[in-house]
């Protein structure tokens, strides 16, 4: 998705609205951009069987709005994910994830938490 509020760290509440709605349309994944700084991940539970995953702003990967240009640290920030999707018997269709995070051009990983279903960032 193409949304948000350029340079803002948080999802504002109409973003948050409209993943809701496309979770509860039927939408597995959400991917975002536009803020050019990263926002966060979540899980959304709806009436579906499972819920929908959602990054709000992947931040920049390749970009020239430089910490010197822009005076904001945070454009130098983005995140790459791996979905790898699977079939099985019942013709049901899965997704699994993996991520990492860039900042000051370094890979860092990002490691799924079971109990919270959101991805934690390691240093």
């Amino acid at each position: 998705m193409h949304w948000g509020v350029e340079y803002q760290r948080e999802p504002p509440s109409v973003q948050q609205d409209l993943a809701s709605w496309l979770a509860d349309a039927g939408v597995d994944i959400i991917l975002g951009s536009h803020p050019h700084v990263i926002q966060p991940t979540k899980w959304i539970e709806s009436g579906r069987e499972k819920g929908t995953f959602v990054v709000y702003s992947m931040g920049n990967f390749i970009s020239n709005q430089r910490t010197e240009t822009l005076d904001n640290p945070y454009t130098e920030d983005g995140v790459i994910l791996q979905f790898r999707f699977s079939k099985n018997r019942e013709n049901i269709w899965a997704a699994e994830h993996q991520s990492s995070m860039r900042r000051s051009y370094e890979t860092m990983m990002a490691q799924m938490e079971e109990d919270d279903r959101q991805f934690k960032i390691s240093h």
